[in-house]
């Protein structure tokens, strides 16, 4: 499945076709040497188009359940009308834990 990526604030304009948006949720400590961190997995879908937006969904949550270093919290985002992007918008959350000192998973793909 190709899903279009963007980071916080990079998508312009209204939604034409599907997308999402990868951003930074925070973190906090786990332990002495590991951090819990946190990413927000936003999927806009073009509003005149919402009743295929489940199917994407799913495809998403089943695309990010094959990486084995993040897993879904089970926190979702009802589905919204974002009027401005005229597009609905759902988001996802994820945690993966990493060692202090080691960079964090970027805007790009995690």
């Amino acid at each position: 499945m190709g899903v279009e990526v963007y980071s916080a604030g990079q998508h312009a304009g209204i939604c034409r076709a599907p997308y999402v948006v990868v951003k930074d949720g925070g973190q906090r400590a786990f332990n002495v040497s590991q951090l819990c961190s946190t990413v927000e997995i936003l999927i806009y879908y073009p509003a005149e188009r919402f009743s295929e937006m489940e199917g994407y969904v799913l495809e998403v949550k089943k695309a990010l359940g094959g990486l084995d270093f993040m897993k879904a919290t089970g926190d979702e985002t009802p589905v919204f009308l974002d009027e401005k992007k005229r597009a609905y918008s759902t988001g996802v959350k994820y945690v993966y834990y990493r060692h202090k000192g080691t960079p964090a998973v970027s805007g790009g793909s995690p």
